[in-house]
């Protein structure tokens, strides 16, 4: 009963340690997903010019606002971007 009880708690720790690497494996894949998502491969001039023409008169500051706290990717096109202040 001994030995089935230690082989139960190595295949418990490997189960662990395969767990852990999933997860790891799963968020590296997502980040790369990130990095190829066909929004960043627009243009930086035509993402300011998107941007541009979606802030509405009525509330152009808290629309600007909401742009550029998006992501820091867009943060910087929207600080960048007189038109939006």
């Amino acid at each position: 009963i001994a030995s089935f009880e230690n082989e139960i708690d190595a295949l418990a720790s490997q189960t662990s340690t395969l767990a852990e690497l999933r997860d790891r494996e799963c968020a590296a894949g997502a980040a790369l997903r990130f990095l190829i998502a066909p929004i960043r491969t627009i243009p930086v001039e035509l993402l300011a010019e998107i941007f541009v023409l979606t802030i509405r008169e009525s509330s152009h500051i808290q629309d600007a606002f909401a742009v550029s706290h998006v992501c820091c990717h867009w943060r910087q096109i929207a600080n960048n971007t007189p038109r939006l202040w």
